[in-house]
């Protein structure tokens, strides 16, 4: 009942990490399953941002970041973000600079969250300019600007905020800097252009020799998984479809499906079933991911009136 409720997060800074934990659970899943009020929910998430403890904090990030990108109109997605950055700033302010482990891995977290969901200016502009220094763009490179945990936001950000410059500047660097987990990053950041002029240059470089088959998986992957420019993603990702399949690795082939993985409405199930009934012989043991895929998107979508009541209750 909603009055327990209430009484339970008056204690909850009283509760170990595991139950406060097992809280935060227990209020999202009851809340999608219709059972708990979306403005308690808002209660909870609060009260989870205050909390000491790293994973109680992150607990609820991966839920708003599905509901701000699904069920959220633009003017609902920024008053969501004000809330989110007045009760996560004080988290991040705490957690920058400190030596233990824990907090550098919640700052990490924090940072990219703030960047996207959270839209916060200085956030987005600190992480700009640390890949600027750490690239090397308009400045004297500097490796040690730039941790490998924040490889993928920093350089994300760059990407979106200064455009077509940066994105030429980080497709030369990527032939120059011989760093695995750099490669594997600026490919992903490259998939989150948000400027659709820039795709064409997007996609012929996820078929050229200068991308890894491993690494064009991942920026496709993240291609179809951006708001802005999903479904224009997600139209080339299926009329090149064959050449697609044989840049990446064949043991990832079967994986294609997650493609669509992103999208929360009927014609995508349906477009998704017609690319693999007309093209499953080169990807085969596709059937699991298929099947997971529609399951999610089918998900997606069976929650919208509880996420729109969510929105609604901001």
């Amino acid at each position: 009942p909603e009055q327990q409720w209430l009484a339970v997060l008056e204690d909850f800074d009283s509760f170990s990490p595991t139950e406060a934990l097992s809280i935060v659970d227990s209020a999202l899943s009851a809340f999608e399953a219709g059972q708990l009020p979306p403005g308690l929910v808002w209660k909870v998430i609060e009260a989870s941002s205050r909390s000491t403890q790293r994973q109680v904090v992150v607990a609820p990030l991966k839920h708003l970041r599905r509901y701000n990108e699904h069920y959220f109109a633009n003017q609902q997605r920024s008053v969501l973000a004000a809330r989110l950055r007045a009760w996560y700033e004080p988290v991040l302010a705490r957690a920058e600079g400190s030596d233990d482990p824990d907090q550098k891995i919640l700052h990490a977290a924090l940072l990219g969250f703030m960047a996207t969901v959270a839209e916060d200016p200085a956030t987005r502009l600190q992480l700009q300019r640390k890949a600027e220094a750490f690239t090397g763009f308009g400045v004297t490179r500097d490796d040690k600007a730039l941790n490998s945990d924040l490889y993928d936001s920093a350089l994300t950000i760059a990407v979106q905020d200064i455009g077509k410059p940066f994105v030429n500047h980080l497709i030369t660097l990527r032939q120059e800097l011989d760093d695995p987990q750099f490669e594997s990053a600026s490919a992903n950041a490259l998939g989150r252009v948000t400027d659709s002029t820039l795709l064409p240059l997007i996609h012929e470089l996820a078929l050229s020799d200068a991308m890894g088959s491993r690494e064009a998986f991942g920026l496709l992957r993240r291609s179809t998984a951006t708001r802005e420019t999903r479904e224009e993603n997600w139209q080339w990702v299926m009329a090149n479809f064959e050449q697609i399949v044989a840049k990446i690795p064949a043991q990832w082939r079967r994986s294609t499906p997650v493609f669509a993985g992103s999208f929360c409405d009927d014609e995508a199930v349906s477009q998704l079933e017609t690319l693999f009934s007309a093209h499953g012989d080169i990807t085969p043991g596709y059937e699991r991911e298929l099947s997971q895929t529609r399951e999610r998107l089918q998900l997606c979508m069976a929650l919208r009136d509880q996420g729109t009541r969510l929105a609604e209750a901001l």
